[in-house]
């Protein structure tokens, strides 16, 4: 009889979303070769525990062999994931990671991007476009069961670094994105 309503016990908390009880939100860091992203979760600065999203010698072979595989924990679709394989570039797949971080407390995102492809040379051609570079450390402080989405925004010729709120608009929809309030940040005192 302990065995069985272990079981059920068990399947109850399967079935169940966890993510509903627990004072936690989700975010989704995006990565490729050229681009070196860490997450901070529950810091509100780029110093101590990072989680590296993109930029490791071996996320860096993924990105560059195809292999890269996006890791999702449940936050909804948007334009950008639908449309991802549109920044893929020359031996530089595109990939998303989500995470759960602490809400009602700061989170820090450290993102750096820069356009490599003048390195590369494929078939005899060499390629030289440039793109600008962007880098951005910014935190903000997750609400409780949100979605969120890391990104950069152009305009006005500035690259920013922008974290936006996921929020679902009906089944089979694409989510909406509202840019979120973030702050600059420095290294831990």
């Amino acid at each position: 009889m302990k065995k069985h309503t272990l079981i059920a016990l068990a399947l109850t908390a399967l079935s169940t979303n966890a993510f509903a009880d627990s004072d936690s939100a989700k975010i989704r860091i995006f990565g490729q070769n050229g681009a070196s992203a860490k997450l901070y979760a529950g810091q509100s600065c780029t110093s101590g525990k990072s989680i590296k999203v993109s930029g490791s010698i071996g996320q860096a072979f993924g990105s560059f062999v195809g292999a890269s595989k996006n890791e999702s924990i449940g936050i909804p679709e948007t334009a950008t994931t639908q449309n991802l394989s549109d920044k893929n570039g020359i031996l530089s797949k595109a990939y998303y990671k989500e995470y759960e971080i602490p809400a009602n407390q700061p989170s820090t995102v450290s993102l750096r991007f820069q356009d490599v492809s003048h390195f590369y040379k494929a078939n005899g051609v060499q390629y030289s476009r440039r793109s600008p570079s962007c880098r951005g450390d910014v935190s903000f402080t997750a609400k409780p069961h949100a979605n969120y989405e890391v990104g950069f925004s152009w305009g006005d010729d500035k690259c920013n670094l922008t974290i936006n709120e996921v929020t679902a608009t009906g089944t089979n929809q694409v989510a909406q994105t509202t840019p979120v309030e973030v702050r600059d940040v420095s290294d831990c005192d």
